[in-house]
């Protein structure tokens, strides 16, 4: 019970924790004029490496870490009101990027003290790494003739990249809608159904709950056994 009850009384954040918490949704809402289709692919990469930087800082998620998740939420419902392009599920996609956030506040719980920001960088870093395989990074080849010859993994590299899972929460056909990502992902040679957002979005969310609550629930018996082990007596 004793993790629980760090979730019932939250400790006050410091001004530093303050300031990361609304300089992160200040950072999801810069682009928020631009169309909506650009600010999920921003938000879906920032997510993650932002819940890192958080949770390496000490921000719980109850209640102040959801200010995050509910920022990125109202900057894309914002965006799509605004513009012409309309996601159909914006707010499926919602609730992927409010997994994407607790799973990264959940490994931000995790990393050593002081190493927040190197770790928010990493996991931009492959968030950047793992969207960009599906296209090679620009540089394969046009058509994506290997892809005839190996769908299988053409078809891996298309689904690790998380706008693939973003956009397919959203109801937006991403593959197909983008010249770039169709002409070098080979997704012609392999037939692709996309993830229904009512069921991905969901599932990363409780994804991402478990795996907070495994890691508290681990630092709790931890700070149990440091709290329980007998102190040496001075002599």
């Amino acid at each position: 019970m004793h993790v629980f009850r760090r979730f019932e009384k939250a400790t006050p954040l410091s001004p530093a924790q303050w300031i990361l918490l609304g300089g992160l949704v200040c950072l999801a809402c810069l682009p928020v004029r631009s169309d909506p289709v650009g600010l999920l692919a921003w938000l879906t990469l920032i997510a993650p490496a932002g819940g890192v930087l958080l949770g390496a800082r000490g921000v719980p998620l109850l209640p102040f870490g959801l200010t995050v998740p509910a920022g990125f939420a109202f900057a894309l419902l914002w965006s799509d009101s605004l513009s012409a392009t309309d996601l159909p599920t914006p707010l499926w996609a919602s609730v992927f990027l409010a997994g994407l956030f607790v799973c990264g506040l959940s490994l931000g719980h995790l990393a050593p003290r002081g190493a927040g920001i190197g770790a928010a960088g990493l996991f931009l870093f492959l968030g950047l790494f793992a969207s960009g395989l599906c296209v090679q990074g620009g540089l394969g080849e046009g058509g994506a003739s290997w892809a005839r010859t190996h769908p299988g993994l053409s078809r891996a590299l298309l689904e690790v990249s998380p706008l693939v899972w973003a956009f397919d929460c959203a109801g937006w056909d991403w593959t197909h809608s983008q010249p770039e990502v169709y002409e070098r992902s080979g997704v012609e040679w392999f037939g692709r159904r996309p993830y229904r957002g009512i069921l991905a979005g969901p599932l990363v969310l409780l994804v991402g709950c478990t795996l907070l609550l495994i890691v508290r629930l681990t630092q709790g018996a931890r700070d149990r056994k440091r709290d329980d082990s007998p102190r040496p007596t001075p002599t």
